[in-house]
C-alpha cells in the first residue's frame, strides 16, 4: 500500500485533514503547555527534583529582596505552575489564565538580566545550558500568543462550526 494513501481516521474524518486541524490545533497547543507546566511544577514541589530549582531560588531571592526563604518560594512557584498547567489542560477562564501565564513568563526571563553569569558563557551571544533552558520559553510565549488570538476569535469560529 502506498504510504501517501494511508491515513489515520477519526470516525469518517482524516486526522491530517484541514478540518480536523482547524478544530483541534489550539486544544493541542493548550494541553501541551499544560502538561509541561504540570510536570515542571510538580518537580519544583519536591525538594531536589527540579534541575531549575537553584536558578529559580536565586532569581526569586533577588526579586523578593531575600525576605522569603528561597526554598519556600520555589515550592510556591511549583504550586503556581501546577495551577497554571491544570488551567491550560482544563481550558476554562483562559483570558485570566493567559494574563497569569505572561506574568509568569516575564519572571522566567529575569535570570537573563539578574544572573547573567549563570545564563551566558560570553554575553550576549553564547548561552549556557541554563540560558538555553530559559530561551526555550520564547516558544511557550509564541504558542500562548496564538491562544490569545484564538480566544479573541472563538465566538466567530464557533459560528462557523470550528471550536
Amino acid at each position: 500500500m502506498d504510504i501517501q494513501k494511508r491515513t489515520i481516521t477519526e470516525g469518517n474524518e482524516r486526522i491530517g485533514s484541514g478540518e480536523w486541524l482547524d478544530r483541534n490545533a489550539m486544544m493541542l497547543v493548550r494541553v501541551s503547555i499544560g502538561i509541561v507546566f504540570i510536570w515542571f511544577g510538580a518537580l519544583k514541589c519536591v525538594p531536589g527534583m527540579s534541575p531549575a530549582e537553584d536558578l529559580a531560588g536565586k532569581t526569586l531571592g533577588i526579586l523578593t529582596f531575600h525576605l522569603v526563604p528561597e526554598d519556600l518560594m520555589v515550592r510556591i512557584l511549583g504550586i503556581a505552575e501546577l495551577l497554571l498547567g491544570l488551567g491550560f489542560v482544563i481550558g476554562r477562564g483562559m483570558r485570566v489564565l493567559l494574563w497569569a501565564f505572561f506574568i509568569h513568563m516575564a519572571g522566567t526571563l529575569m535570570p537573563l538580566v539578574l544572573l547573567p553569569r549563570d545564563t551566558f558563557a560570553c554575553p550576549p551571544y553564547c548561552l549556557t545550558l541554563t540560558g538555553q533552558y530559559i530561551i526555550k520559553n520564547l516558544v511557550f510565549i509564541a504558542s500562548a500568543l496564538l491562544l490569545v488570538r484564538f480566544e479573541r476569535t472563538k465566538p466567530k469560529l464557533r459560528a462557523t462550526g470550528i471550536s
